[in-house]
């Protein structure tokens, strides 16, 4: 029995020609723009190599943090208020979610 239902596709998946649309629909490469940020975290994982040896887990590749970077990114957690203090009308709260 499973709990959870399959994980989404995520853009970092997409064929090159998905990419190539949601890079001119959106303006910038997504997947590209975290590339560097990416990149850090690796660096930090293999920097840390020695104390990852202490679970029973092989390091993840590159692939595996960017497949799991992009999934965190595609869940909706959080939620920003433009205005801090509630509106006086309980039915407008200014809220925006980040996905």
């Amino acid at each position: 029995m499973r709990s959870l239902p399959e994980a989404p596709e995520t853009f970092n998946t997409w064929d090159k020609l998905e990419q190539n649309l949601a890079e001119a629909m959106n303006g910038q490469n997504m997947v590209a723009m975290y590339q560097p940020l990416l990149q850090i975290i690796y660096s930090a994982i293999k920097s840390a190599a020695a104390s990852w040896g202490e679970i029973p887990a092989p390091l993840p590749t590159m692939k595996d943090l960017e497949d799991f970077f992009f999934f965190l990114l595609s869940r909706p957690a959080i939620v920003l208020f433009s205005n801090p203090t509630p509106s006086s009308n309980p039915k407008t709260l200014n809220h925006h979610p980040i996905v």
